[in-house]
């Protein structure tokens, strides 16, 4: 194959290199890059268009002069970056959905001549799926592993793979050393998987249908039939993202032929419809909202009988061939059938999010608006490093972005040079439940959690903070988030003692939470200031303020703090319910304190027993001296310091003061 280049490095076109047959060219961009006319080589032209704020796709049109229109699609997108409806156009049918307030898909209304069929979705607090339409209800074992669901038995291996499915879908399942699928026997018979150095799949057999099949990268793959003994070569030539046509070479000892199939897809790049060398329609394809082949005509139908193409791409550009009713994401496999993955993820893909630490939720339970291209990590969630609270899997999404030999079988034990046999070659720690692991690095934070994590009370002001800005998605807020480190608590890859661990440390932290919940009056108005807040529009305000006061409950230690973070928000909330963000007159919002209001905050910082103490560390300060050339000021000096700082809008009066000591006040927490 042959490519064209544009000046700036863009990719152009793609020829045949033996013919120099246009496979494919970019016609036409937008002022972002984003590919808005493309031309295929068999005369067919796709046409898209696309929010222009934002990434979203708005609609997809495919048409050839022989075959008419292959492809008419629209969509339409929430103001949260969530899909809420999708048309196809040419066969007179649509989809609206519905979502909870962590932008988890909760109900799909499909349409089709006049009849509408409803599907409902429900989670846990973690994310695991615990009730679908069609489905029933999820049930799960004390480790927070699939044990029932759809009528099927899950076993799982110390690693968290699946090991075998009772009921309807029968399978077991073998793995290597690194976690992935050695053998599936299922009721199709076995199948064989063999894999490369870098651990991607080189060669699969199914002994039902004597059918081999070698990859080579993602762009070749060769299929023999043992049984008749035709050999194909599938050649897929890449454009910008995605997969744009297969070029077929058969030969089946007789004669040998080239056919090449044009591929178009939807906005999540799964493959939609098939066109031939003439520009007509030779396969449609349609997937519905966790991924599972239906009828392309009729959405509201299941395709129980489908039937692999002459294009082995599917859902969201994977591999279409499905073994065991499981599709081949590279990382892990994944049931579109329960929407949930079968496989631990060896990464936490958003740690700022709670949902974000499920280890078998497809997505976050994005499906619409997410894809998988890695199967490890959703697009648009961050690394496991963290990142800018903006960019972490507790947003709302930003668009639909992405697609673009055997080891030995194990039961997730360890080795005898201590090498981790599946997905990982770091050694893990000899670690029981209830024992703290070893940490990502860096100092554990001070508070009342337990060992090595964050304060209960300042996890609680995160989870206020992730309660904002779900209720007012796009409003900008930045603030760092409390939970940012929870991960140094947490083994990176977890075994069957870490993972029990994992979920008791939830289980514990949700009674220390339901225990300091218990003094009302607190709570209750720090919730009704922080709603005036929201009512008055003002979600900067209340992501600063609820920084400002999870700083100040994490350095003081617990609910002895609330009372004073509750007087702030109830002073804050009082101006910015009459003045909005810069406060009545005499409220000095980003000021610094007054001689007045410092010797006023000094006064009450004195008046039992006439001690004043530095508020973070406890220990007995004095007043400041004027300072004296080449003589060092006493470590116990007291100085006044904002609780809510100044950046966030903090005011400069005593209400919202504080003392700290020397140290402390150049530590900054």
């Amino acid at each position: 194959m042959r490519n064209s280049y544009t000046g700036s490095g863009q990719l152009r076109e793609v020829r045949s290199g033996p013919t120099d047959e246009l496979l494919w060219r970019v016609e036409d961009v937008d002022g972002l890059d984003r590919v808005t006319t493309e031309s295929f080589g068999n005369g067919t032209i796709t046409q898209r268009s696309y929010d222009p704020l934002r990434e979203f796709t708005r609609t997809i049109e495919t048409s050839s002069e022989l075959g008419g229109t292959l492809q008419s699609l629209a969509y339409q997108w929430n103001p949260e970056g969530t899909l809420e409806r999708r048309e196809d156009l040419i066969h007179g049918q649509h989809e609206t959905f519905e979502y909870d307030f962590l932008h988890r898909v909760a109900s799909v209304h499909t349409t089709h001549a006049q009849q509408t069929h409803e599907r409902h979705f429900a989670y846990d607090s973690l994310g695991n799926l615990v009730f679908a339409t069609d489905r029933g209800e999820y049930e799960y074992d004390a480790d927070g592993r699939l044990a029932v669901a759809d009528g099927s038995g899950h076993e799982w291996d110390g690693n968290g793979n699946l090991l075998a499915r009772t009921g309807a879908r029968p399978a077991t399942l073998a793995y290597t050393a690194f976690d992935k699928p050695a053998e599936l026997d299922g009721h199709a018979g076995l199948i064989a998987f063999e894999y490369d150095a870098d651990q991607d799949r080189v060669y699969r057999y199914s002994e039902a249908d004597a059918r081999e099949t070698i990859y080579v990268t993602e762009l070749y793959q060769r299929h023999r039939d043992e049984l008749t003994g035709e050999i194909q070569h599938h050649y897929y030539v890449p454009g910008i993202e995605r997969i744009v046509a297969s070029v077929v070479d058969t030969d089946d000892g007789v004669n040998a032929t080239r056919t090449t199939h044009y591929l178009h897809v939807d906005h999540l790049g799964s493959t939609d419809t098939v066109s031939d060398e003439l520009g007509v329609v030779e396969q449609r394809m349609s997937f519905d909202v966790w991924g599972k082949r239906r009828d392309a005509e009729d959405w509201s139908l299941p395709d129980e009988f489908a039937q692999l193409g002459a294009v082995n791409l599917g859902y969201t550009g994977h591999e279409a061939q499905e073994d065991g009713g499981l599709l081949n994401m590279g990382g892990r496999m994944y049931d579109p059938q329960l929407g949930r993955m079968a496989g631990a993820d060896p990464f936490v893909v958003a740690p700022n999010s709670t949902q974000g630490w499920n280890r078998y939720a497809y997505v976050l339970n994005q499906p619409l608006s997410r894809t998988d291209p890695s199967g490890f990590e959703p697009t648009g969630a961050p690394p496991e490093a963290g990142g800018d609270e903006q960019s972490s899997g507790a947003d709302p999404p930003r668009g639909a972005s992405g697609m673009v030999g055997v080891g030995q079988t194990n039961q997730g034990t360890l080795s005898n040079n201590g090498m981790r046999q599946g997905g990982s070659s770091q050694a893990r720690a000899n670690q029981g439940a209830g024992e703290q692991g070893p940490g990502a690095g860096g100092k554990p934070p001070r508070g009342d959690g337990l060992p090595g994590g964050p304060s209960i009370s300042g996890m609680i002001a995160g989870f206020m903070l992730d309660g904002v800005k779900s209720l007012t998605p796009g409003a900008g807020v930045t603030t760092p988030h409390p939970l940012e480190g929870f991960t140094d608590s947490m083994l990176p890859n977890e075994g069957p003692s870490q993972e029990r661990r994992r979920l008791n440390v939830s289980a514990e932290t949700a009674d220390r939470v339901s225990q300091v919940m218990q003094d009302p009056p607190t709570y209750v108005v720090i919730s009704i200031e922080i709603t005036l807040f929201m009512i008055g529009g003002d979600a900067e305000a209340v992501g600063a303020l609820i920084e400002g006061g999870a700083q100040v409950v994490a350095r003081r230690g617990g609910k002895e703090a609330l009372p004073l973070v509750a007087g702030v928000l109830k002073k804050e909330g009082k101006k910015g319910a009459s003045a909005g963000k810069g406060g009545t007159p005499g409220s000095r919002p980003g000021q610094p304190f007054t001689p007045a209001g410092k010797q006023e905050v000094w006064a009450n910082a004195t008046k039992n027993g006439g001690v004043a103490k530095c508020d973070n560390c406890g220990v007995e300060v004095v007043k400041p001296q004027r300072h004296q050339a080449g003589v060092s000021p006493p470590r116990n000096e007291g100085h006044v310091d904002h609780v809510i700082r100044r950046r966030n809008g903090g005011s400069g009066t005593p209400e919202n003061g504080q003392i700290l000591c020397r140290d402390c006040n150049l530590e900054k927490l």
